[in-house]
C-alpha cells in the first residue's frame, strides 16, 4: 500500500519548483543518490528531474497525479496543468 501525499501547485508552477525552491531541505536527504547521480546542488529542472528519476528508480516516487479530490476525471482537459498534485510514495 502507497501513501500519497498532497502539494499544493504556485500559480502553475510544478513538482520541479517546489524541488528547487526547497533544496536546502531535500538534499541532506540525498546523500546516497548523490552518490550515483549529478544532482548539483538541485540548481536546473534538469537537477531536479535526476533526483525524481533516482527517486522512481528506487521504488520511492511511483507518480505524480492530479489531485482527485480536485477533479473528478484526472485525464479531463482542466486537470491537465493542476493547481493540487499528489505525490505517490
Amino acid at each position: 500500500m502507497s501513501k500519497t501525499y498532497s502539494a499544493t501547485y504556485n500559480k502553475g508552477t510544478d513538482l520541479h519548483y517546489a524541488i528547487l525552491t526547497n533544496k536546502d531541505k531535500i538534499l541532506p536527504m540525498c546523500k546516497k543518490i548523490q552518490e550515483v547521480r549529478e544532482l548539483n546542488n538541485l540548481e536546473k529542472i534538469q537537477d531536479s528531474v535526476q533526483l525524481c528519476l533516482a527517486l522512481m528508480q528506487l521504488k520511492v516516487l511511483k507518480k505524480v497525479q492530479p489531485a482527485k479530490n480536485m477533479y473528478s476525471d484526472i485525464n479531463s482537459k482542466e486537470a491537465e496543468k493542476p493547481k493540487q498534485i499528489e505525490v505517490c510514495v
